[in-house]
């Protein structure tokens, strides 16, 4: 586990870059809408990026299911962080956030509303969980119709 307390501020204004730049925000449902999961993913061709990644943050890094086919098909790689150390890592980046900002934005918001065991009962933080996955959604869609 990761010691959060001596993540420099220099290495938090780098992970905002990578986030910008390789990196997704999201937020869900799982087990038919009994749990709440707020996830960030990082691809990249490049594992020892995503080592570095997961050295401050902990998660898991291995290969992305699907088959890379720029750069001469290269592997693509993919560092994946969920749960407490996603909203973390958000909380950490959202200061230095250019691009993806209300993504990271609407996932902290998300985060608070979750409890230890992430089950969704409160009625009023089931809408904002859910208008903030919708903000994610929606911000992400829109970074992909300019790629």
């Amino acid at each position: 586990m990761p010691n959060y307390t001596k993540i420099k501020e220099t290495d938090k204004a780098y992970m905002a870059g990578i986030m910008d730049g390789e990196g997704t925000f999201n937020a869900h449902t799982v087990n038919g809408g009994k749990q709440w999961c707020i996830q960030v993913h990082v691809t990249s061709v490049d594992m020892v990026l995503l080592e570095h990644c997961k050295a401050l943050y902990g998660g898991s890094t291995g290969r992305a299911r699907r088959p890379g086919t720029n750069l001469g098909n290269l592997p693509i790689f993919r560092w994946d962080l969920c749960g407490e150390a996603a909203g973390k890592l958000a909380l950490d980046v959202l200061p230095y956030l250019k691009i993806k900002h209300k993504q990271a934005e609407a996932l902290v918001e998300s985060r608070n509303t979750i409890t230890l065991n992430g089950k969704r009962t409160d009625p009023i933080d089931m809408r904002l969980r859910d208008f903030c996955a919708r903000v994610i959604r929606q911000n992400n869609q829109r970074m992909l119709q300019h790629a």
